[in-house]
Parts: structure tokens; C-alpha cells; sequence
């Protein structure tokens, strides 16, 4: 919206204040009790709290409030970013970081850190599409064709012995062999030992990236302190 002032303090600190209060339900699943309408109305409470504070006129729209989080929600996630690539190139050693405005930290508290930085390695869930689900016609159907390309001769052209030579040509399967019991079992367990590796590389990324965090934390500190 042209010629809207910029948000001011007081009206971004009310904004993340009551998403706060809703965070779960504005952003939870839906359920039966959690329906659109509800999300509606909680996001409409958010636009009248930020107006209570707001100068503007005419007063702020929902629409205003949801991109302002989202402006709000990068701006926090490009800091960290940087934050944690700056630590990268150091090791983990002095760097010198960018520190958080108070609605950026009050938004980490808030957000949960993989939405924030992502997995190492993993995808960015954020920038995941939405696929739709509508079912593909994968079938077809098309004259039947001889190997030399003439077209077959059609089921009440047919005779007998066509049918039989029709069977004839048709590949018998191959007959299964059965895996005995310890074989099965071998299998299972290799596949458990599977998970549990992808389990502690999963682990060993997580207690990574809370390094990385409390080594952030604590260059804020000393930031502080200076």
C-alpha cells in the first residue's frame, strides 16, 4: 500500500507481542477446533492490538500485519545466517557477529531454530512449494499392435487358435525363491542398524548447530559487555 508510514517501534513490539500469545494456533495444524475462522480471528485480535499503538491512517489491514511478520521473520533469519556462517569460517573462534534488535530476539524465542537456519545439509523447508495433489491420468488406451506393427485382430475377429498362440507368447513368471528365516532376520537387522546410523548423524547435526548457538550467545554476551 503506497504511501503507508513504516511500522514504528511500539507497533512492531505489539505485533510480535500477541503472535506470541497465538503462536501455536496461528501457526499449529488444522484441526477441528483450529479451523480458518480461527486463524482469521486471532490474526484480526493481532491487527487491533498493533492498531491500539498505531498512528497510521487509515488504521493498519490484516494484510499489513502478515507481511510485516514475515519482513520481521527474514530480516531476524538473515542475521543469523550470517551469524553462523561467520563462525563457520572462524572455527568457532572469535568472530565478529551481528547482534539481534529486541523484536529479533524476542522472534528467536519464538520461532524454532531449524525454521530459522535450516538443517546443515538438509532442505529449506521455507522455500518448499505446494504440490498439487490432483491425481495424473497415467493411462491410455491405444489399438492393439502386432510386433511387426499391424494392427491385431480384434476379439470377435478372433479365433481359437489365435488366443492359444496369444497365451503361448505370453512370459511365464519366474518363480520366487523363498528366503529362509534367517536370511529375513539379517535383513531386519541391517535395516535397524541403517536407521540407528541415520538417528546419530541426525543427533551429532542437532548438538552441532546448539554449539553454534551457544557459541553465538556467548560472543553476544561479550558484545554486551563491552
Amino acid at each position: 500500500m503506497s504511501g503507508r508510514p513504516n511500522f514504528s517501534s511500539n507497533e512492531c513490539e505489539a505485533l510480535v507481542d500477541t503472535v506470541g500469545l497465538h503462536f501455536d494456533a496461528l501457526f499449529g495444524k488444522f484441526s477441528l477446533a483450529l479451523t480458518n475462522d480461527r486463524k482469521n480471528e486471532l490474526w484480526n485480535d493481532v491487527t487491533q492490538k498493533v492498531n491500539a499503538v498505531s498512528t497510521a491512517n487509515p488504521p493498519r489491514t490484516v494484510a499489513e500485519i502478515k507481511k510485516k511478520y514475515q519482513v520481521l521473520k527474514t530480516n531476524v533469519k538473515q542475521v543469523e545466517t550470517a551469524n553462523s556462517n561467520e563462525m563457520k569460517k572462524t572455527g568457532g573462534g572469535t568472530a565478529t557477529l551481528q547482534p539481534q534488535s529486541s523484536i529479533g530476539e524476542k522472534l528467536l524465542a519464538l520461532i524454532p531454530r531449524v525454521e530459522i537456519v535450516g538443517i546443515e545439509g538438509g532442505l529449506d523447508i521455507s522455500k518448499l512449494s505446494t504440490i498439487d495433489p490432483a491425481p495424473l491420468n497415467l493411462i491410455s488406451i491405444i489399438e492393439p499392435t502386432a510386433n511387426n506393427g499391424e494392427t491385431r485382430k480384434s476379439i470377435t475377429d478372433a479365433t481359437t487358435d489365435d488366443f492359444d498362440e496369444d497365451v503361448a507368447q505370453i512370459p511365464k513368471p519366474k518363480k520366487q525363491v523363498k528366503r529362509s528365516a534367517e536370511t529375513t532376520l539379517f535383513a531386519l537387522q541391517a535395516k535397524q542398524v541403517k536407521l540407528l546410523e541415520v538417528q546419530t548423524e541426525q543427533l551429532a547435526r542437532i548438538g552441532d548447530l546448539l554449539a553454534q548457538r551457544n557459541s553465538i550467545e556467548q560472543a553476544k554476551l561479550e558484545l554486551m559487555k563491552n
